[in-house]
């Protein structure tokens, strides 16, 4: 398989939901304008000549990408086979209402459309609605097919060293790790608010939100390849704008990447200008966007937004919290690539890199969500580009002997310390994955209690969100009758 090939594969699976998206939940004219814009820009991903074509993966190490993807799948809690985190109660419920109502969803029935973002959904609930069942293969498959495209531009990244992909997924919980070991050694923990001031990892998101860090890691993957290869970064806009139906947070964080890096080029070249095709493979992909950034804010009950500090008076414990979880985090990220990149004389993933460490600092100062969605969720993509420009030296990190004969230092034994501190978290989640799963609970039924979750226990996510959060959660997705999104872009 070529790059070429894997980009082509990568953006189709973006752009499937995407088309189901335009045919269903905008009316016919619109349809037609934003399908026909989908068009050009997938016919200029077939004549961009920027990507190799020239052989990447061999036959090998296509099956062995497979076999990580469904492994990931799996241990996500994908079909119920390993443990399942309580958000499996509203991924369960989308797929099962995607399935059983017509599209696009309304509540009431006859009510405004939901502004939920259910890219992930609608292709396995496509499928499920074709053979006329819900369909646990089809879920399962669309998973695996985008965890192996994720876990395929991170081992490219890598140097084709697969084992070296957990580390970076494990990228942002040396907080976590951090925090841990202060409350159990001087017994001391912050109070927790409604809403946290913390990383977490893609590992720690791949239990709870699967639907979110496919497109994580094929955003950050492809960007890092860009960087990596002189390759114009506006060619990421297409893909980022595609993952916004999947999710919002994480794409957003992408864009203001993105854009960063796309403006700085265009101010050297006000004098030059630009051709009309560069033009538009920027904008016409931030046409797509309005229609579904119109449903997502067509909301009777608006999002929780402002600066953290406009939330709560212990305003000096939610500075504890912002460096224990955010600080610590960034310092060690800025060692390890400082660290691993001193040899190195291109020095190409320099500025994408300190610009996701500054957006990592700026970005916790505002809350946005409940439980401060844009922090949890909207890091993930940011978090792979920061592990990807750290660990591609990863033959650094290779046990030669000439390792074992050379001089251990200070600087190695932290280095390794700021390692393993941010892979302990994700260990913990596999071995709760290997406790608690569908084997141990038959062979030992009375010690390792354990039930997916299922997929009809609630009619729609409203009833779910209700019923296990809160009114406020569930609200906070129903349509508004009068918002610009259902006077001129839902279908009638």
């Amino acid at each position: 398989m070529t790059i070429r090939q894997l980009r082509l594969i990568s953006v189709s699976y973006l752009l499937l939901p995407n088309l189901l998206f335009f045919f269903f939940w905008t009316n016919s004219i619109l349809a037609a304008f934003c399908l026909s814009i989908c068009g050009w820009l997938y016919y200029s991903e077939f004549r961009d000549q920027q990507f190799s074509r020239s052989a990447a993966l061999r036959l090998p190490e296509i099956f062995k990408i497979l076999l990580t993807g469904a492994m990931l799948s799996l241990l996500a809690g994908v079909c119920g086979f390993f443990y399942q985190t309580d958000d499996y109660w509203a991924h369960n419920t989308k797929f099962y209402e995607l399935f059983t109502h017509d599209w696009p969803l309304r509540i009431p029935t006859d009510g405004p459309v939901v502004g939920y973002y259910y890219g992930y959904y609608v292709v396995p609930a496509f499928i499920s609605k074709i053979v006329g069942r819900l369909s646990e293969a089809a879920i399962f498959g669309w998973t695996m097919l985008g965890m192996s495209l994720g876990v395929a531009w991170l081992y490219i990244s890598l140097g084709h060293k697969i084992r070296y992909m957990l580390l970076v997924l494990t990228i942002g919980d040396f907080g976590h790790f951090c925090s841990s070991a202060i409350s159990k050694l001087f017994g001391f923990r912050y109070p927790f608010e409604h809403f946290g001031i913390e990383m977490w990892s893609n590992f720690e998101n791949l239990f709870w939100v699967p639907n979110q860090i496919i497109p994580s890691m094929l955003m950050g993957g492809m960007l890092v390849y860009c960087v990596r290869k002189g390759i114009a970064a506006e060619r990421m806009v297409f893909p980022v704008v595609l993952s916004l139906w999947w999710a919002v947070f994480p794409a957003f964080t992408s864009l203001v990447l993105v854009a960063a890096m796309v403006a700085g080029k265009w101010f050297k070249r006000l004098l030059t200008g630009f051709t009309l095709e560069e033009i538009c493979i920027v904008l016409l992909p931030l046409i797509l966007a309005i229609p579904v950034l119109l449903l997502f804010i067509s909301h009777e009950r608006p999002a929780v937004i402002g600066w953290i500090w406009n939330f709560n008076s212990r305003f000096g414990y939610r500075l504890l919290e912002y460096g224990l979880n955010v600080g610590l985090n960034v310092a060690a990220m800025i060692f390890l690539y400082r660290y691993f990149s001193r040899n190195d004389r291109t020095r190409k993933l320099d500025a994408a890199f300190y610009l996701v460490a500054m957006l990592l600092l700026l970005l916790p100062l505002v809350r946005i969500g409940k439980v401060n969605d844009l922090l949890i969720r909207g890091f993930m993509p940011l978090l792979i580009v920061a592990g990807l420009s750290i660990f591609q030296f990863a033959s650094v990190l290779d046990f030669h002997k000439k390792l074992f004969s050379s001089r251990i230092t200070g600087t190695m034994l932290f280095v390794a310390f700021c390692i393993l501190g941010a892979s302990l978290p994700g260990m913990g989640r596999i071995a709760r994955a290997m406790k608690v799963n569908a084997i141990s609970t038959q062979l030992l039924p009375a010690s390792v209690p354990f039930e997916p979750v299922p997929y009809n226990a609630y009619s729609n996510v409203y009833e779910v969100l209700r019923a296990r959060w809160s009114q406020a959660e569930a609200d906070q997705y129903l349509g508004k009758s009068d918002s610009v999104y259902e006077r001129f872009i839902a279908p009638e």
